[in-house]
């Protein structure tokens, strides 16, 4: 991949990736070392909550030049906006570790719901992947910023209904909202 991509190898030391593929082999291999079709590698659910470091804050000025080429390389997408770790865990969660069909259930900064910087993201989840469930706006004691929680299928749907579930201290009763709707907000 670094040859490929033509990466300097000291990335692999800056960066200690993690090789889902060794660590899980059975999630995309077979038993005999062959690799599993398509629609069978992957995890049935993916859930968790992603670290939050964002690279453009005053902690981070900037990335190191072959870190940034990296990033944008591996995370395309999910790179062209503000660089922040919790959206590389959703790009590998749903992208390359959810099998067609299944759920990822994440905890992220809610400003992907309302940054402009974060528009091609939301345009790219909502054309791409079917919302389930949302729950904006959580506060969580001692947290630094508020989060959202995301429950997204590995399914290209646009039509469906999606459960919006606010939270004000207590969760009030469900909304359903078309998919649709996310989008138009989008703009």
């Amino acid at each position: 991949y670094l040859l490929s991509n033509k990466l300097p190898a000291e990335i692999v030391k800056q960066t200690l990736p993690f090789h889902w593929a060794l660590e899980f082999w059975y999630v995309f291999f077979n038993e005999d070392g062959s690799v599993k079709e398509q629609e069978q590698q992957g995890f049935d659910a993916v859930i968790g909550n992603p670290p939050f470091v964002a690279f453009h804050s005053r902690q981070y000025h900037s990335l190191p030049k072959e870190m940034d080429q990296y990033y944008d390389k591996t995370f395309h997408i999910w790179s062209r906006s503000r660089k922040n770790t919790y959206l590389f865990f959703l790009s590998i969660g749903i992208e390359k570790l959810l099998k067609k069909f299944q759920y990822l259930g994440f905890v992220i900064d809610q400003a992907i719901r309302d940054l402009p910087s974060y528009t091609h993201i939301r345009e790219y989840l909502l054309t791409n992947f079917t919302l389930n469930k949302i729950i904006p706006k959580i506060k969580f004691p001692d947290a630094s910023v508020d989060v959202t929680l995301l429950i997204i299928q590995n399914n290209t749907s646009t039509n469906n209904k999606v459960e919006y579930i606010e939270y004000l201290n207590e969760f009030l009763p469900a909304k359903e909202l078309e998919q649709t709707y996310f989008l138009k907000q989008n703009n």
